[in-house]
């Protein structure tokens, strides 16, 4: 959410009052039943549709309701090392922990076997991905088209969660079950829904990735997209090994910094 607040305000978007956005007002939007079409009534949904057309899928609301309510996110240290292009990405070569950023422009993994400057390691991880997009267009577009569809199994067990809400959203109407239990019966299949679209996730193309590769020159578009953006194209084409650096010397040396393709 920090991230998201951090590009609309790098791109001049406000919100409709003309204010910056910041995390507690994105995360207003994304917890709102409204924007799935659904009514509610003294800030509790009522199980019922409303009378105005959805902006999202219930599918898509409730898999974003069990993330943001997953006990294991950590909001704080996620939105400050998403702040650097190898926080939490790179691996240290030693112990394969992921890197962190630190006080100096440093990446540092948690034990301290690398050290490295931020700038230089960025910069050339940057230029090598995007000469490995030009190289291997041909080869990378073959593979989205290959993972775009999920599994039938995967797509037959989504149906049958969304035939398991909309039967309890109409046992609701129909004072089959009192709230108390809606509420419990939506959150298991809202959470059982997020296990399925993670599981397809892994499977589907990246969009980022996607939308570099419909561009007329990938390469440039790599390099000309967010932080955010490139982030993910590196997640899902590359891993990244931080090597130690050269002692003494202040010179970068590419060969401590290994690119190889996933």
């Amino acid at each position: 959410m920090r991230s998201i607040a951090t590009t609309f305000t790098a791109e001049g978007v406000t919100t409709r009052r003309g204010q910056p956005w910041n995390p507690s007002s994105i995360r207003s939007i994304l917890v709102n039943p409204r924007y799935a079409g659904r009514a509610i009534y003294q800030g509790e949904t009522i199980g019922k549709a409303g009378n105005w057309e959805p902006l999202v899928t219930g599918d898509v609301f409730d898999v974003v309701q069990a993330k943001l309510t997953d006990p294991r996110r950590k909001t704080t240290r996620e939105g400050t090392d998403r702040r650097h292009l190898g926080s939490g990405l790179y691996l240290c070569a030693d112990c394969e922990d992921p890197v962190r950023s630190f006080s100096g422009g440093r990446y540092r993994c948690k034990t301290g076997h690398v050290n490295r400057s931020m700038g230089p390691v960025d910069g050339w991880v940057r230029t090598v991905v995007a000469e490995y997009i030009h190289k291997e267009r041909d080869r990378i577009a073959a593979r989205m088209r290959a993972d775009e569809s999920p599994s039938a199994a995967m797509v037959a067990e989504l149906d049958a969660l969304t035939a398991r809400r909309k039967k309890t959203e109409a046992d609701y109407d129909l004072d089959l079950i009192d709230g108390r239990r809606y509420k419990a019966k939506m959150e298991r299949i809202a959470a059982e829904a997020a296990l399925v679209q993670q599981k397809m996730s892994r499977g589907s193309g990246n969009a980022a990735l996607a939308e570099v590769m419909s561009s007329s020159d990938p390469s440039k578009a790599f390099l000309n997209g967010s932080l955010m953006s490139q982030r993910a194209v590196i997640d899902t084409l590359v891993t990244v090994h931080l090597h130690k650096g050269t002692r003494g010397s202040r010179a970068f040396d590419p060969d401590t910094v290994k690119v190889e393709p996933k």
